[in-house]
C-alpha cells in the first residue's frame, strides 16, 4: 500500500503543463524509479520540466539522468 502511494506521488510530479506524458513508472530500488517516454526528445523535455520547474520530490533534490533503452531485435 505504501508503494502505491508513492508510485502515484512520482507520477503526479509528471502532471504539470510542459511535461510530456510517459509510458511507463516503475521503481527500480532505494529512491531510484524509470520512467519510459516514447522517444528522446519526449525525454529530454521531462528532464528539463523535472530540474527547472519541479525541482525537489519529498523535499529532497531531484535527481535526474536519461538513458536510452536499447531495443534487440532477431534477424
Amino acid at each position: 500500500m505504501l508503494m502505491l502511494c508513492v508510485l502515484q506521488e512520482v507520477e503526479a510530479l509528471f502532471h504539470g503543463d510542459g511535461c510530456p506524458p510517459f509510458l511507463d513508472c516503475v521503481f527500480a530500488h532505494n529512491d531510484s524509479w524509470y520512467v519510459t517516454f516514447s522517444n528522446e526528445e519526449e525525454a529530454h523535455r521531462a528532464y528539463l520540466y523535472l530540474r527547472e520547474t519541479v525541482r525537489t520530490f519529498q523535499g529532497k533534490p531531484i535527481m535526474v539522468s536519461v538513458n536510452e533503452e536499447l531495443s534487440l531485435s532477431s534477424v
